[in-house]
């Protein structure tokens, strides 16, 4: 049960992350252009 719930810990995490990278390279991609 525990070990379920660190990988679903470690799942979401690294979703938060990719999220962050996306926007991250959003943002850079942006001042870039501008």
């Amino acid at each position: 049960e525990q070990r379920r719930n660190l990988i679903d810990n470690y799942k979401s995490n690294r979703k938060q992350n990719n999220e962050n990278i996306e926007r991250d390279s959003i943002s850079v991609a942006l001042s870039q252009t501008s």
